[in-house]
């Protein structure tokens, strides 16, 4: 393995570790970013069979800025009452994009639990977008029982009937 392939995949280890850690390997998607690319955070992968591409999702307890450098303290997991924000970066610049384009699917053990839709558009230049999920999704988590939970989060650009993938993240949610 390369000097620069061992960089980027101990660099993905640490600083998208929360993002990454419960994905499975597939010998079909490839990580396509440099690690020294702004933001530096950011990591997008492709389909090597479609060329489809989509990039990461990082979560804390406080509002993470675009550009935070390697070893930024993320999390994998939250309790019940903890603030939640994520900070999902773009596979490219977004574009021209109007409101109700950008849809988050929320998926909770595996099941689509819920679908926000944004009312406003994106800058076109924007690499990333920040939300404070524990606020979005307070009456979804407010209804889970008891227990550990699996979030997964697929932000998605729908034009007409096409609906492309723009970036994926997940955490593990634990309520008393």
């Amino acid at each position: 393995m390369s000097s620069a392939r061992r960089t980027l995949v101990f660099f993905a280890t640490l600083a998208i570790g929360p993002s990454l850690a419960l994905a499975r390997p597939h010998p079909l998607v490839h990580i396509s970013h440099a690690v020294d690319a702004p933001p530096p955070l950011r990591i997008v992968l492709e389909e090597k069979r479609t060329g489809a591409r989509w990039a990461n999702c990082l979560f804390s307890t406080r509002e993470l800025a675009e550009r935070a450098p390697p070893g930024t303290p993320t999390r994998d997991s939250f309790e019940a009452g903890e603030a939640i924000w994520g900070r999902c970066y773009l596979p490219d610049a977004l574009g021209a994009n109007r409101p109700g384009e950008l849809i988050d699917v929320i998926t909770i053990d595996g099941k689509r639990a819920w679908e926000q839709t944004y009312d406003r558009a994106l800058p076109s230049e924007a690499q990333a977008r920040l939300v404070p999920y524990g606020e979005v999704l307070r009456t979804l988590f407010a209804g889970l029982k008891a227990g550990a939970h699996r979030v997964e989060i697929e932000g998605t650009r729908k034009r007409g009937s096409r609906v492309t993938r723009l970036y994926h993240g997940e955490f593990r949610y634990v309520r008393p």
